[in-house]
């Protein structure tokens, strides 16, 4: 009986709470920015991580901005949607960056915008400066108000 209940916790109910804890911070780190201005903007709700392992190893899940624009975008089409649409993309300010995904969260947690602003993908160049990008990444830090814009307006808005 003590074998079997070891088996089980080794090979299924540690496994399943590891995942669990990863894919939580995970999803923290890709929402924890929100634009408070325009919460329901795809662009501005989440985060795109570029030229990272992380999307070799995840299925270009670092690719967020996408697919909250898309989500049924299949997975290989995100990088070329990202550079055909990079236009878009920099008129809407989004937050791109390429650090690995325990380091985005390690910063974020410490509040560490200088860092975070070193792995920034100014895409555009709308900043000038890492001064310029901590302001904004600050500004994404502030707390956002409930949001009453219905589902069907934020996916209208993703397709304009």
């Amino acid at each position: 009986m003590l074998c079997e209940l070891a088996a089980t916790l080794v090979v299924f109910i540690l496994p399943f709470i590891i995942f669990r804890l990863v894919a939580m911070a995970g999803n923290w780190v890709q929402h924890a920015f929100v634009s408070a201005d325009q919460p329901e903007n795809p662009y501005q709700n989440s985060v795109t991580c570029i030229n990272v392992k992380f999307n070799h190893k995840c299925w270009n899940d670092g690719y967020h901005i996408s697919h909250h624009i898309d989500p049924t975008m299949h997975w290989t089409d995100h990088p070329a949607f990202f550079l055909d649409h990079v236009d878009e993309f920099a008129r809407h300010a989004p937050w791109c960056s390429r650090p690995q995904l325990p380091e985005h969260i390690r910063h974020a947690h410490a509040g560490r915008y200088d860092l975070l602003a070193q792995h920034f993908v100014n895409v555009g160049d709308v900043h000038r400066n890492d001064e310029e990008v901590m302001v904004f990444l600050r500004s994404r830090a502030s707390p956002v108000p409930f949001s009453t814009v219905k589902p069907d307006a934020v996916a209208a808005m993703a397709m304009a």
